[in-house]
C-alpha cells in the first residue's frame, strides 16, 4: 500500500511538474488581415484601380512563444510571414526569393534574457533605425498607409544573419518599435557572410538606438551602416566594403491632451561623388488626434536630395481611422507626391510607372482586423 501510494504520489508530482512547465510559457498566434481599394493617378498610363492588401498595416502572420526558465529570465521566439491578401501569396521575403512562398522573411529570430536586463537575439531582425525611425512615436502612419515619414526618409528595415542585444523592449525584441515610455536601447550586428578575399567584411551591417519617453514626450536617435551598399545577403553579395551607406533618423514627439506632434530629420550617405552617389537630407512633420472613436493623421514631408539638380521631392498625407473595436477599424487616405523635374518618388503602394517631375496622387479605404 505504501508503494503504491508513494508511486501515486509520484505521477501526481510528475504531472503537476509537467502541467507547471507548460503554465510558464505560451504560444501565439496572430497576425493582421487588411484590405481595400485604391486609386492611383499621375502615372504614364493615368489613373489606375485595384483591389490591394495591407494599406494601412501590411497582412501578416505571426508565430511567437516564450518559456520561463527561473530567475527572471526568458527564452522567446518570432516568426512572421508576409502575406498579400488580395492575391494568397507570401510577400516581404528575404532577399534573393521571389514573392510568393510563405517564407518569414518579415521576422525569424531567437531570444534570451528578461524584461529587466534585456535580451539578446539572433536571426532575421528589424534594425535598430527602423524601430526608431517607423515607430508610431515618431510617425502615427507608422511608415505605411500611404508610406507616412517611409516615403522620405531612407532606412534599412532588416537584417539577415544579424545578432542583437536590446532593452527596454520584450522577447519580440525590435519586432515592437522604440518604447513609448522608459529607456530604450539597442545594437546590432550582421555579418555579410561574403565569400570574397578582398574584403572578409563585404556587406557586413552593423546599427544601434537609443530612445526615452514618457506618457507625454519621447525622443530617439538610429543609425545603421551598411558595408557595400547593398543589404541583401545571397551569393552575389558585395565582394568589397565599400562604399558604406550610413543612415541616421532623429525624432521626437509630444503630446497635447488627445493630439500628438511629431518630428524626424533622417540623413543618408555613401560617400560617393559620381555614379550610384547617395547623399540625401529628409524630414517630416505630422500630427495625429484621437476624436471619440476615430484618429486624424496629417503629414508633410521633403526629401532634399543632393547628389542631383532638382532631385527633391515634397509629400502632403492625410488619413482617418474609425474603430469599430480593438481588433477591426475602417480607415481612408488621401497623399499627393510633388516631385523635381529630375525625380520620380511615388506614394507607397502605388501601381504604374511614374515620370521625373510627376505629380502621383493616391487615395485608398479599406477594413482593417487583428486577430
Amino acid at each position: 500500500m505504501k508503494l503504491s501510494h508513494l508511486a501515486g504520489a509520484a505521477l501526481v508530482l510528475s504531472a503537476s511538474a509537467a502541467l507547471a512547465q507548460q503554465q510558464s510559457g505560451a504560444v501565439t498566434i496572430g497576425g493582421i488581415l487588411d484590405a481595400g481599394v485604391r486609386r492611383d493617378s499621375g502615372s504614364v498610363a493615368g489613373g489606375i484601380y485595384g483591389v490591394n492588401s495591407g494599406q494601412s498595416l501590411p497582412s501578416r502572420m505571426t508565430f511567437s512563444g516564450y518559456e520561463d526558465l527561473g530567475s527572471d529570465l526568458k527564452a522567446g521566439f518570432v516568426l512572421e510571414t508576409g502575406l498579400a491578401l488580395d492575391t494568397g501569396i507570401g510577400n516581404s521575403n528575404p532577399p534573393g526569393v521571389a514573392a510568393g512562398p510563405m517564407t518569414f522573411g518579415r521576422t525569424a529570430s531567437l531570444a534570451i534574457g528578461s524584461d529587466s536586463r534585456g535580451y539578446l537575439s539572433m536571426g532575421r531582425q528589424y534594425t535598430p533605425l527602423w524601430a526608431v525611425t517607423a515607430g508610431p512615436a515618431t510617425d502615427p502612419f507608422g511608415a505605411s498607409w500611404l508610406g507616412g515619414v517611409g516615403t522620405v526618409a531612407t532606412a534599412t528595415i532588416r537584417a539577415s544573419n544579424s545578432i542583437a542585444y536590446s532593452y527596454g523592449y520584450t522577447y519580440k525584441t525590435m519586432l515592437r518599435p522604440a518604447p513609448f515610455v522608459g529607456l530604450g536601447a539597442g545594437v546590432m550586428y550582421a555579418p555579410g557572410e561574403a565569400a570574397t578575399a578582398t574584403s572578409s567584411r563585404a556587406g557586413d551591417q552593423f546599427g544601434f538606438n537609443v530612445s526615452y519617453g514618457t506618457s507625454s514626450f519621447f525622443v530617439g536617435y538610429g543609425f545603421h551602416e551598411v558595408r557595400g551598399s547593398s543589404p541583401a545577403i545571397s551569393p552575389t553579395a558585395p565582394v568589397s566594403d565599400q562604399p558604406r551607406l550610413k543612415q541616421q533618423t532623429l525624432a521626437a514627439s509630444y503630446s497635447f491632451g488627445p493630439a500628438r506632434v511629431h518630428a524626424v530629420l533622417n540623413k543618408s550617405s555613401n560617400g560617393l561623388a559620381a555614379a550610384g552617389a547617395v547623399d540625401r537630407l529628409n524630414w517630416a512633420v505630422a500630427g495625429s488626434a484621437t476624436l471619440g472613436q476615430g484618429t486624424v493623421i496629417a503629414l508633410f514631408g521633403k526629401a532634399d536630395d543632393k547628389t542631383a539638380v532638382n532631385a527633391d521631392f515634397k509629400t502632403l498625407q492625410i488619413g482617418y481611422q474609425y474603430n469599430l473595436s480593438k481588433r477591426t477599424a475602417l480607415y481612408g487616405a488621401a497623399g499627393q507626391i510633388s516631385n523635381g523635374d529630375a525625380a520620380s518618388a511615388s506614394l507607397l503602394g502605388s501601381n504604374g510607372t511614374y515620370a521625373a517631375g510627376s505629380r502621383p496622387r493616391s487615395i485608398i479605404a479599406g477594413v482593417r482586423h487583428l486577430f
